[in-house]
């Protein structure tokens, strides 16, 4: 089974996000995105959809409910360790199975706050 790899870029330069379509290296460094040469950050596709729908990405801020046991709001990153991608928050890490509900609020460059603000119960 196969499945197209995605990325998408926070554009520094532009303070924007965009859509990959085209990714140039050089000696082992990126070099251009989209054929430019702004500053960019490669945010990889996980694969999985939030409940809405939403494609998630590395960078994606998302609320999680881990079937009853965890409900946290983080960051999604890639654990080099466990070889997946899990979220993150200041206080736990959790890989992304076992998921009972999950949905993209956010992400880190264009709404870093929701990681710091407390959860109204």
């Amino acid at each position: 089974m196969s499945r197209e790899i995605e990325f998408r870029a926070w554009d520094k330069d532009r303070n924007e996000m965009t859509k990959v379509y085209e990714i140039q290296w050089y000696f082992g460094e990126l070099y251009k995105v989209n054929g430019e040469r702004n500053v960019y950050e490669l945010m990889q596709s996980t694969g999985l959809l939030d409940k809405n729908g939403v494609e998630i990405y590395e960078g994606d801020i998302v609320d999680a409910d881990f079937v009853g046991y965890l409900y946290i709001t983080g960051a999604v990153e890639w654990s080099f360790n466990n070889a997946a991608f899990g979220i993150k928050n200041k206080d736990w890490y959790e890989m992304l199975n076992g998921i009972k509900s999950i949905e993209v609020i956010g992400n880190i460059y264009e709404s870093p706050n929701l990681l710091t603000q407390k959860k109204e119960s």
